[in-house]
């Protein structure tokens, strides 16, 4: 019974420390958020302090072991909590960092309109929009949804940057406070495996920037 009990603690302290995780996945999946995830660190660090307490403590009694030659009676740090936060926060930062990822690849799927709509725009104007917002009525009726905050890029400067692309779009979709990810879009679709502070991950048309 008393296994079975800290099972069970276990398991629900786990889904309760992976679910936030989790639900940003979810939210770019749907469209509706998880785009960005600055701050985050807030929720990895308690789970990466318990994981290296853990160890010590594990360190610790085993060196005990091996000097006293027989377990230390005082009590084990590694308790069914201490095991669910790091099973939980381990397994909901790779799901939910997976899930995260297709939803950026949904999202361009989403983002062909605007793109054909810009593309469509730059043909009669001889040049592309200034904003994505010139867009509407003429080229769309609304602007697409469930989308990162895409921004067009077409100032010279920026664009020599980007392969001289006519013009590109991006969007800042940092993974904590000090980080600069990027999603982004060429018309070209010449995407070099590294570059903009970053590695970058193709995602059909588009790429994603690792920073």
């Amino acid at each position: 019974m008393i296994l079975k009990s800290q099972i069970a603690k276990t398991l629900i302290v786990a889904i309760i420390t992976a679910t936030p995780f989790l639900w940003l996945g979810i939210l770019a999946i749907k469209g509706t958020g998880g785009w960005s995830t600055a701050g985050i660190e807030f929720l990895v660090l308690p789970i990466l302090l318990v994981f290296l307490i853990w160890v010590l403590s594990s360190a610790i009694r085993l060196i005990r072991l091996l000097v006293r030659k027989k377990p230390a009676k005082d009590k084990d740090p590694r308790s069914p909590i201490a095991l669910g936060i790091i099973i939980g926060g381990a397994l909901g930062i790779w799901v939910g960092g997976e899930l995260r990822m297709h939803g950026f690849e949904l999202s361009a799927e989403r983002a062909q309109p605007l793109v054909e709509a810009i593309e469509l725009y730059a043909s009669d104007n001889g040049q592309p929009p200034a904003a994505l917002s010139k867009l509407v009525p003429n080229y769309l009726a609304e602007l697409p949804a469930k989308l990162p905050p895409l921004e067009i890029v077409t100032d010279s400067q920026t664009l020599s940057e980007y392969g001289d692309n006519p013009w590109a779009l991006t969007a800042l979709v940092s993974q904590g406070m000090l980080n600069w990810d990027r999603f982004i879009y060429f018309p070209d679709q010449a995407y070099p495996a590294h570059g903009f502070g970053g590695s970058l991950e193709r995602m059909g048309a588009w790429a994603y920037v690792h920073e």
